[in-house]
């Protein structure tokens, strides 16, 4: 704390499922007792900045946690180099509750100090938000947007069953409090859902900025997963998606809209030729300024324009899927499925 050190954060993955027994135990005085025992998923954190000397800073556990199935997103608001107080938090996600990758409980996000593991608490509950029954979330990703060393925002998706098909709804938590700049205390947060998915989330989402005119934020994912044995077999149409997060978007006046796969270009057919045209795959084509133009408006007079883009996968036995976290390099984005 309060200087440079490197903390080590892990869960125990599909190794931690809740489990008990029952049974004669010694009581730690010498004295044997019968009773049941519980044991919890948790997560540990370490500080490794001595790597030949780590040491455990805390082990816990926290109400509705599931499996400790996805990397916890690490933020940090506030500057000491400014004279300021700085605070470290871990954003965690409940994780599913079978080895099949389902969950039997309500999705939950736990806001946590990072050098206590103690976790903040809303309403007198462990957790700052409780979403869906048989629900489950992804590994939350931090934004710093404009490269203050602060958190601006956090993404996580929730997954769903619905009638037998996943789905998923992606959740900004946004550290900005009512001047727009990141708040020490998690009371003063807002968590806004911001993109229904078509399918699961399963992997990490990736971010991006569009200075066209006004910084955008871009999130991009796909759709997807690869869990249970039943999802060898899945033949549901699964996507790749980029969109602009309205919250960081002038076009949409910085506002909470939640958006859809409706709001988006579907560029499933589009084909980039060798000389710079693109093919839309409908007869005729048009040229990359025009593409831009459609999805990322590149001058204030641009009406005609979409909040994003997505490809279609298709559907197969089994269909492809994206189950890893893409990659953001020089303005373009690699998915792999």
């Amino acid at each position: 704390p309060h200087g440079w050190g490197t903390a080590l954060i892990v869960g125990l993955n599909m190794g931690g499922k809740y489990i008990w027994s029952a049974g004669d135990y010694d009581d730690g005085t010498g004295s044997t007792v019968t009773e049941t025992r519980e044991f919890y998923p948790t997560y540990i954190c370490m500080d490794v900045t001595e790597p030949r000397n780590p040491k455990v800073l805390w082990e816990r556990s926290y109400d509705g946690l599931g499996m400790s199935s996805a990397l916890p997103g690490v933020l940090k608001v506030g500057r000491e180099d400014r004279g300021g107080t700085e605070k470290w938090y871990a954003v965690i996600g409940s994780g599913y509750t079978g080895y099949d990758g389902a969950s039997d409980q309500y999705a939950r996000i736990f806001v946590v100090d990072l050098a206590t593991g103690e976790p903040y608490m809303s309403g007198g509950n462990e957790y700052v938000y409780e979403g869906a029954k048989d629900s489950f979330f992804n590994r939350p990703i931090t934004l710093d947007n404009a490269l203050t060393f602060e958190t601006d925002a956090a993404y996580l998706a929730e997954n769903y069953l619905q009638g037998g098909t996943w789905k998923a709804t992606l959740l900004r938590l946004s550290t900005l409090d009512v001047d727009e700049e990141p708040s020490l205390d998690p009371a003063f947060w807002d968590l806004s859902e911001v993109f229904d998915a078509p399918g699961p989330v399963t992997a990490p989402v990736s971010l991006g900025a569009d200075h066209a005119i006004t910084a955008r934020v871009w999130v991009y994912f796909g759709t997807g997963r690869f869990i249970s044995e039943a999802d060898k077999l899945d033949g549901q149409d699964q996507y790749l998606i980029g969109f602009k997060d309205p919250l960081f978007n002038k076009d949409r006046a910085f506002t909470h809209d939640l958006l859809d796969i409706g709001d988006l270009l579907d560029t499933t057919d589009y084909r980039v030729t060798t000389t710079g045209m693109v093919d839309p795959g409908t007869g005729g084509c048009i040229s990359w300024s025009e593409l831009l133009d459609q999805v990322r408006m590149t001058s204030e007079s641009d009406t005609d324009w979409t909040d994003g883009w997505y490809r279609s996968l298709g559907v197969g036995t089994p269909s492809e899927r994206c189950i890893s976290k893409s990659t953001v390099l020089f303005g373009s984005v690699f998915v792999p499925t």
